[in-house]
């Protein structure tokens, strides 16, 4: 007979309902199979499957009924007694509930082999010979065979294994549909539906799946026909969800490259696994969550021989830290951000939220997602509890890993602070904030252990899915060859022609290449990290090889900034933003054009795009009440004519004006000199030197001064990158307003202000940015792009405060209540 019981090491049978027949010649009985599982949770089994083996009893024929039961309960007793070494566990301790899938199994090839010996007078045992060697439990030739994996059945996977050889399709859906197959055919209870039990308990995460899934999760050491039901039913659930959130994003998204499209199908197959995922987790846990935790993908990627290879590639991938983030703050933004603080839980609706609002949708976002994932992966391992904010007064009693550490824990504060403002006053806190990130992030052990650290992280990120891995590669050609490029500007013009459809010529927005640019030097820096920068050309070096994408980027620059319409069209359609904000977006795009085509930036056209951006505030309410300001506050002539005026008169009025302010001004002289000196500095910073100069901030006036000064005098020979890199806290002039010095891959915008930026976001992508910049542009879900109105409004309150005040307190900085 095969003993086997759902529960490791419970020692009851299965089947309690056994019948007797007594021989001519005495008592002989003959049960029907009986099944039940060792204490090792292996199937041991007692001669062959079918027919039954009959356990004869000598004839007796004074043996009278009660003695004969008594026989029978004694030899019952008998084949509980294990002939090899019990793991049960000491008399007195309880045995666990759930499958103890750390445990290590003895190899499913060799079954145990369990010797009967008699122990009650004429009872003699005889040695099984004719035990069948049990499959392996990876050999799923039955499940994949079966009715249960007919093609009808494995539809719900077609958008999963859809980039695949058509020819490994339909064997990939195969192998994703085991679990459902194995659980209907145990279920049905006939031919095929022992070799399905023992697949499952090969299969450990399957077991536990299976035995929590009607209980809440709850293990009762029995898979029931409820279990089974609820199982099958939420796994079908789970693969149309995640089919579903697939083709949703390729409708949506129908140029997505082939990196981000890659992404989006691994998450896709964690969230099609769901139900099986979450019991991943090795350890004896009575109880499965709600939610895909750290150590369940942990455990999913070995132990479980039977299922799909991919589910274990996919667990693999999203173990590591920046991707578990990643999908743990799936979906959250803006004050959701600042109440939830990252707890290595992945819920269904984290991954269907991910794929929908922030996945990559371009080669530029995914690897902005790269460089991210890949930062927070080479500080993961960095205890940074005790550490305090001595860390900031004495910098040198500290590695650059542990400072980088505190830097990123810095930045996600700041990022949860942000999204509170409407919870708390966080001016201050965040003002405090900035300025300890911007210290660290121009720290130089910092940068160089992050130069260094980045690009391996991104490696094994990469490396840890084959498929992944291939996209990335395939991708470095189109970089090359300006393919890439070439898509991406035509999607620009797709997209201005979408926009403009219908209305005046005056009122159309003019294309706008600047994404696409970042984008190209976002990719080219990932490649770059994973080949070797010397193996990579630059943006403007592909385009030296393209010189009709050169040419069209050159007449849109000339249209959008020399001309001035980039800076008009803003500010006709951002109404909301304060126009100091919007042309410093302006500015960040501006910039981007000029490192792909830098011979461009000839002063001639620095000092066009200055005057005509300066005419450009006459053409809005918006801009109009900037004038006013600057007329008020002295900055321009009370009794000028802005409307009679050229954009080179008021551009020469504002500038020297604000010369005057900063002579007057506590400045120092390298300030006055830099400004004095300087070729046309921006419109935006010279309104944010006057702005500053006019609330009394001196210092941060002379810092405008100097970014903005430095940023126009050496953009031409040094280039975009050159620029960002020079560049420090609220660089106006070039970046819109950065948090810190944009050095090695050191890059972080102040919360709240980079939306819209598409140049500065990558700027960010480009240099391996941390990431903590207010990504809408790029739509990669990092920062704030809304602040939900209030509810609830105190309880959030103290949600808000109890999940960033241990930070600010452990680094002595000011709270926001």
């Amino acid at each position: 007979m095969r003993v086997s019981n759902p529960t490791p090491g419970m020692g009851t049978i299965a089947n309690p309902d056994v019948s007797f027949e007594l021989s001519p010649t005495g008592a002989e009985p003959s049960a029907a199979p009986a099944e039940r599982r060792g204490n090792t949770g292996n199937i041991i089994q007692f001669g062959t499957n079918a027919p039954s083996t009959r356990q004869t009893l000598p004839g007796n024929a004074s043996l009278t009924r009660d003695g004969l039961i008594s026989r029978l309960v004694q030899l019952l007793k008998n084949l509980e007694q294990p002939t090899t070494p019990s793991t049960q566990p000491p008399s007195g301790q309880a045995r666990p509930e759930c499958p103890d899938m750390s445990r290590t199994r003895p190899s499913v090839e060799q079954p145990t082999q369990v010797k009967e010996t008699g122990t009650v007078g004429t009872v003699s045992g005889t040695e099984t010979s004719d035990t069948p060697t049990k499959p392996k439990a990876a050999d799923a030739d039955f499940l994949d065979n079966s009715k249960y994996s007919a093609p009808e059945e494995l539809k719900k996977y077609d958008a999963l294994v859809a980039h695949l050889p058509p020819a490994e399709r339909e064997q990939a859906a195969k192998e994703l549909n085991r679990p459902i197959a194995a659980a209907k055919m145990a279920a049905e209870g006939k031919e095929g539906s022992a070799q399905a039990k023992d697949f499952i308990e090969a299969n450990p995460a399957l077991e536990k799946a299976l035995d929590t899934s009607k209980h809440g999760g709850k293990c009762d050491g029995t898979i029931s026909k409820n279990d089974y039901k609820s199982f099958i039913k939420n796994m079908e659930n789970a693969a149309k969800a995640a089919s579903k959130d697939v083709e949703a994003y390729q409708k949506e998204n129908p140029g997505a490259d082939p990196q981000s499209l890659a992404m989006v199908r691994s998450a896709a197959m964690l969230r099609a696994n769901e139900p099986l995922a979450k019991a991943g987790n090795p350890d004896k846990e009575k109880s499965v969550g709600k939610y895909i935790t750290d150590d369940a993908l942990k455990g999913l990627q070995t132990g479980n021989p039977g299922l799909s290879p991919k589910l274990a590639q996919t667990a693999q991938t999203f173990s590591q830290p920046g991707f578990l983030h990643m999908l743990d703050q799936g979906g959250f933004e803006g004050e959701g951000l600042a109440l939830h603080n990252a707890d290595k839980k992945i819920s269904t609706k984290n991954i269907d939220d991910w794929i929908k609002k922030q996945a990559p949708k371009n080669g530029g976002e995914f690897a902005s997602m790269m460089s991210d994932a890949a930062t927070r992966n080479a500080v993961a391992n960095v205890d940074i509890s005790k550490l305090n904010e001595d860390v900031f007064n004495h910098p040198d009693n500290y590695t650059g890993e542990q400072k980088a550490a505190v830097m990123i824990k810095l930045q996600e504060t700041l990022e949860q602070v942000q999204g509170g403002s409407k919870l708390r006053k966080v001016d201050k806190t965040s003002e405090a904030l900035q300025q300890k990130i911007a210290q660290l992030q121009t720290d130089e052990s910092v940068k160089t252990y992050l130069d260094k650290a980045v690009p391996a992280q991104e490696e094994t990120l990469i490396a840890s899915d084959p498929a992944l891995k291939e996209a990335v590669n395939e991708r470095h050609e189109d970089l090359i060859s300006g393919k890439a490029l070439e898509q991406d500007m035509q999607a620009a013009r797709d997209q201005a022609a979408k926009d403009n459809k219908g209305k005046k010529p005056e009122d159309c927005k003019p294309v706008d290449y600047s994404q696409a640019i970042g984008h190209m030097t976002a990719e080219l820096q990932l490649q770059g990290d994973l080949k070797g920068k010397d193996n990579v050309p630059t943006t403007s070096q592909v385009l030296d090889r393209r010189p009709d994408l050169k040419q069209e980027i050159d007449r849109s620059y000339q249209e959008n900034f020399v001309q001035g319409k980039a800076a008009e069209s803003a500010l006709k359609q951002d109404q909301k933003s304060d126009p100091k904000d919007v042309l410093s977006q302006v500015d960040a795009k501006k910039l981007a054009y000029e490192d792909a085509i830098p011979q461009s930036a000839t002063t001639a056209a620095q000092s066009g795009y200055a005057e005509a951006t300066m005419k450009a505030l006459t053409t809005t309410a918006k801009g109009a009440s900037v004038i006013k300001d600057l007329k008020d506050a002295g900055t321009l002539p009370k009794d000028a004519d802005e409307k009679k005026m050229t954009g080179q008169q008021l551009y020469s009025q504002l500038r020297d004006n604000v010369e005057k302010q900063t002579s007057a001004s506590d400045l120092g002289k390298g300030g006055k000199t830099l400004l004095a000196g300087s070729g046309a500095v921006s419109v935006a910073s010279l309104l944010s030197v006057s702005e500053r100069l006019n609330n009394g901030d001196t210092a941060g006036a002379a810092k405008a001064i100097y970014d903005g000064a430095k940023g126009s005098a050496e953009l031409g020979k040094l280039g975009y990158n050159a620029v960002a890199q020079s560049l420090g806290k609220d660089a106006s002039a070039g970046l819109g307003r950065m948090a810190g010095a944009v050095a090695g891959r050191v890059v972080g915008m102040v919360a709240g202000e980079a939306a819209g930026l598409a140049a500065a976001s990558a700027i960010g992508a480009a240099a391996g940015p941390i990431g903590w910049a207010i990504d809408a542009v790029l739509a990669i879900g990092f920062g704030i792009k809304a602040i939900i109105d209030a509810v609830n409004k105190h309880k959030k309150q103290e949600t808000f405060d109890h999940n960033v005040d241990p930070t600010l307190e452990q680094f002595g900085i000011p709270k926001a209540h």
